[in-house]
C-alpha cells in the first residue's frame, strides 16, 4: 500500500482549455484594465495627432514630333528621340511643377487657412493690414514648395 503518485514528466503533459481558461479568469482584472488602457490611449492619439494630408501623382510626358529628330543613318524617315532632349523636357516639366505661380494656384483653391493650418473664424474679426496679408501668403507659399517633392 505504499503506492506513490509520480507525477508525468513535463513534456509529458498536455496543455488543455481548462488551464488556459483557469490563467484568463485568474487575471481577469489585469487584462480588463489593459484593454481598456490601450482603447482610451489608442483613441485619444488618434485625436490629438496632426492632420497630414499626402498625394501622389504621376505625370506622364510625351514626347511629340517636337522633340524627334531625323536620324541621319537611317534611310527613310526614321525619327530618333535624343535621351539629352528628353531629360531636359523632363526637367522643364519638374520646374513647372515645383515652381511658384503653380503653388500660388494651390494657395488659392486650397485657401490660406487650409494651408497654414488656421481656424478661419479666429481671425475673421482680426484687420489685417496689406503687409500681414501678403506676409501670410508668403508663408503659405513657403509652406507648399517646402512640403512638395518630386522626383524622375
Amino acid at each position: 500500500m505504499n503506492q506513490q503518485y509520480q507525477l508525468p514528466a513535463p513534456h509529458e503533459q498536455e496543455l488543455t482549455l481548462r488551464d488556459i481558461l483557469n490563467v484568463v479568469f485568474r487575471h481577469k482584472k489585469k487584462i480588463i484594465v489593459f484593454f481598456i488602457i490601450t482603447v482610451t490611449l489608442v483613441t485619444v492619439g488618434a485625436f490629438k495627432w496632426p492632420k497630414t494630408y499626402e498625394s501622389s501623382a504621376q505625370v506622364m510626358i510625351r514626347l511629340g514630333r517636337e522633340n524627334a529628330m531625323l536620324d541621319p543613318t537611317a534611310a527613310g524617315a526614321a525619327l530618333n528621340i535624343g535621351g539629352e532632349a528628353r531629360e531636359n523636357e523632363i526637367n522643364s516639366e519638374m520646374e513647372v511643377i515645383k515652381s511658384r505661380e503653380l503653388a500660388e494656384k494651390v494657395l488659392d483653391v486650397m485657401g490660406l487657412d487650409r494651408i497654414l493650418n488656421r481656424k478661419p473664424e479666429k481671425y475673421a474679426e482680426k484687420v489685417f493690414t496689406q503687409l500681414d496679408s501678403l506676409k501670410l501668403r508668403e508663408q503659405a507659399v513657403l509652406a507648399i514648395t517646402k512640403s512638395l517633392t518630386t522626383e524622375v
